[in-house]
Formats: structure tokens, C-alpha cells, sequence
């Protein structure tokens, strides 16, 4: 997966960064997957990204992301949503039981 920064703005206000990436795959990767690879590029905890939006272009393998990065997990907590925090959690993976 190939990972482009396009912006990283710093919103002092929330203490945030409010990114927008650029992904060029084939098959649009999982959100956790897109948290960890930008949790790497750009030195940050994993815990405290949030993938806000995942756009793709109709016809090409580019994909559009937002996403915000917290400087910690209370700032976190105080001003994103609930659902998006939900959203943004890896799945439990259940065991089948036979």
C-alpha cells in the first residue's frame, strides 16, 4: 500500500492534525489497516487516529483519506463522536463454535 500525505494541517484549538492521504491499491484496504500504516508514516499512536472519511475515485486506484490524529487519548474522547470512535475500533474476531 502506497500512502501519500497531501496535507497535515495542526488545529491548535483541538489539538489535532487533521490529514488528508492519498492510497493507491487495488482493493480498498480495511480502516485498520489504513490507521496503522499512517499511524507509521506520520510517528503517531495508533490508539489516537481517527479515519474520518475514506473517498475513492470511480475508474482509478486512488483512494482519498481523512483522518485526524490526536496528541493524546483525552482530546480524543472530548471531541470526536461517539459513533465515529466505534467506528474507528478494530473488530473482535469471534470464534466459531461447532
Amino acid at each position: 500500500m502506497k500512502i501519500t500525505i497531501l496535507k497535515n494541517d495542526k488545529n491548535e484549538l483541538l489539538n489535532r492534525f487533521e490529514v488528508k492521504a492519498q492510497i493507491e491499491e487495488k482493493i480498498i484496504p480495511t480502516r485498520e489497516e489504513i490507521r496503522k500504516q499512517l499511524a507509521v508514516k506520520l510517528s503517531a499512536k495508533e490508539e489516537n487516529v481517527i479515519i474520518k472519511k475514506i473517498a475513492s475515485k470511480f475508474g482509478t486506484i486512488t483512494n482519498i483519506i481523512d483522518a485526524r490524529i490526536y496528541d493524546n487519548e483525552k482530546d480524543l474522547l472530548k471531541n470526536e463522536r461517539k459513533y465515529m470512535i466505534n467506528r474507528n475500533k478494530p473488530k473482535k474476531v469471534e470464534e466459531k463454535k461447532e
